[in-house]
């Protein structure tokens, strides 16, 4: 079998006042598989994500990311993050912003910048500042920064939770597309169910209080999956069936 290209082994997290936010947690991620984080605020997503990234340490056990620490991975120009907000810098614009990422990584096997832009739909916009784009076009610019330098994994933390809902759809299929074509493994915390089943190979739910793994789901419906005009029986059942063992996990906890 192939290696895992994310794994955490018996995982738990810690902070200083003793308070458990992470316990026990067994996660393998196959190279090219997308699995996306679901569950209530509190439950470690963006804590899991990032000790995956390298800017957390677990308290016990242990993360690999290509056989590697995070740490390591993540000097090696491995690893790509975009977050909820677009990190970008508003003295530059848009094609400096992701040309921004070639220079940090030092990587000459990259994208072409400009060309990555235009396939994002940008093509009118290389030489705005974020100011001058709306919150979708700046997370595309976002997301082609974090694209830019090939990384074989890609950690998204809610990348289109600030965006407006039908902002968001659009922005939704928009990414299933690049991902798609790109394939890198990516770990993606998102609060929406339907856009976790679009996009994911699997599904996994957390509960909380420390969070646990209490759901791994797999997903098997066909791509493209559509959603905003006729979704398929099988896709409104699987929204369904993920979105009943989430709630059961919130009910449990009292949420």
């Amino acid at each position: 079998m192939t290696d895992p290209a994310v794994r955490l082994k018996q995982v738990s997290k810690r902070f200083k006042a003793g308070v458990d936010i992470l316990t026990g947690i067994d996660l393998a991620v196959a190279p090219g598989e997308l699995v996306a984080l679901v569950g209530a605020s509190g439950c470690g997503k963006t804590t899991l994500l990032r000790m995956a990234a390298g800017l957390e340490e677990p308290s016990e056990g242990s993360v690999e990311v290509l056989g590697r620490s995070p740490a390591q991975a993540c000097a090696l120009r491995q690893v790509g993050v975009a977050f909820q907000r677009a990190a970008l810098v508003p003295s530059r614009t848009a094609l400096e912003n992701v040309q921004l990422t070639l220079a940090i990584t030092r990587r000459t096997d990259g994208l072409d910048p400009s060309q990555l832009l235009r396939d994002f739909g940008l093509g009118e916009h290389l030489h705005a500042y974020p100011h001058q784009l709306s919150g979708g076009m700046q997370q595309r610019v976002n997301i082609a920064a974090a694209l830019v330098h090939q990384p074989q994994i890609l950690l998204l933390d809610e990348p289109l939770g600030a965006l407006d809902e039908i902002t968001r759809e659009s922005m939704t299929e928009w990414l299933a597309g690049v991902l798609a074509r790109t394939r890198p493994t990516t770990l993606l915390v998102t609060h929406s169910v339907e856009e976790a089943v679009v996009l994911a190979d699997r599904v996994v739910i957390l509960s909380r209080y420390p969070g646990r793994i209490a759901h791994d789901i797999p997903i098997h419906l066909p791509r493209p999956r559509d959603i905003w005009g006729k979704p398929s029986a099988e896709f409104q059942e699987t929204v369904r069936t993920v979105r009943g063992h989430l709630h059961a996990v919130l009910r449990a906890t009292g949420i």
